[in-house]
Order: structure tokens, then sequence, then C-alpha cells
């Protein structure tokens, strides 16, 4: 169930954390990476932006004292927001997030608040946001959401694709797909009849 990526696509260019406050930024940073992929009904080149997660939310905002969404900024601004090496932990919530109060400090190999966790390279872009497909443009966070957009924006294979029309019956696709990927979903559904996987 790793991270899938179709057509190796193309680093496009990156964009750089001038372009994220509104006020002065002494400091510019690479803030997203490009990528060209093929639309997968038009099959038109789109360009889709992810975060330049090895640094993303690892430095003090240097505009704290300057009114700005902090949802959409690249930087921390306090214990809640900031984010670990992603190597140094897992996705896993600590059982101590809530408190702040994990007697392993930075030593702590599970993530101490939310943006460590959606933001982790395993959990980044691997389920579609709450507002998908039809309300996209209400999603607060822009470019800064750590879930899939669109379908050319998710990181996992959606199998759901490559299920047969009811009126064939591909004992292959149940047999080298069914439940291999876990879900992208985030909408209630009904996990039982549901192709993907919920749970070990």
């Amino acid at each position: 169930m790793k991270n899938f990526i179709e057509d190796s696509p193309q680093i496009v260019q990156s964009n750089l954390a001038n372009e994220v406050h509104d006020c002065s930024d002494s400091e510019d940073r690479q803030i997203f990476i490009e990528f060209e992929k093929t639309h997968h009904i038009t099959k038109q080149p789109v360009v889709i932006k992810h975060l330049f997660l090895s640094e993303f939310k690892r430095f003090e905002c240097p505009n704290r004292g300057c009114p700005h969404n902090h949802k959409s900024c690249f930087f921390f601004h306090s214990i809640k927001d900031y984010r670990r090496d992603d190597n140094q932990y897992t996705p896993e919530l600590c059982k101590f997030a809530e408190t702040e109060k994990c007697p392993k400090h930075e030593r702590c190999r599970r993530a101490h608040n939310r943006v460590e966790r959606l933001y982790h390279r395993d959990k980044y872009k691997t389920k579609f946001c709450h507002y998908y497909p039809s309300k996209i443009s209400l999603c607060e966070y822009g470019d800064y959401c750590s879930f899939a957009h669109s379908i050319e924006d998710i990181k996992v294979r959606l199998i759901h694709h490559l299920m047969p029309s009811m009126k064939t019956c591909d004992f292959d696709f149940f047999i080298f797909y069914f439940k291999t990927e876990w879900c992208p979903f985030n909408h209630e559904h009904n996990k039982a009849q549901c192709v993907y996987a919920h749970n070990f």
C-alpha cells in the first residue's frame, strides 16, 4: 500500500515563501513543488502543487507579529503546528499529544500534533478532502490542504477505477486489487462494501 504517483510527474517549478504572507518576508524559501500530470478525463496536462514537506512548519514564522492566516503559512507559530523531520516519528498520534507533556519530548516516535500527523509524508495527500469533489472552493486551506483536491492530486492508487462493470465478473480484480489500498475517502460510507481497506 505504498504511495503511488502516476506517469512519473515532471517537476515544473517551485514557489517561494515571499508569496505566503501579506507582510514582507526577509527570507526566500521553497514552498511548493509543482508536478505536471495528465487529467484523467480530458487527457490534458494539469499542474499539481504539493508542499515542500522537508521544510514545511519546520522553522518559526518570521512574521509572528503580523496578522495573517496561520493555516496558509509555511512556518510554525507554536508547538501546536511545529513539525519535526519525518524520519524522527511515525504519523500515529502520541497519547500525550493533547496535553503536550510527553516525557520523551522530541525523542518520541509518534506525532505530537495534528500537523505532524497529517503532513507526514506517509499521510500527506493520501485521502480526499472533505470538500471533494464538488465543494473544493470552500476548503479554507487551499493549496496548503493536507488532503487531495482532485484525482490527479492524490498520491495513492485508486483501485475503484479498476473495478469491472456490473455486467462482467472479473475475478482478477478481487484476487489482486480488492482491499489492497487504504481507503482514500473521508465521507461516511459502507466499509463492508468498500473495495478499499479500513483496518488491518
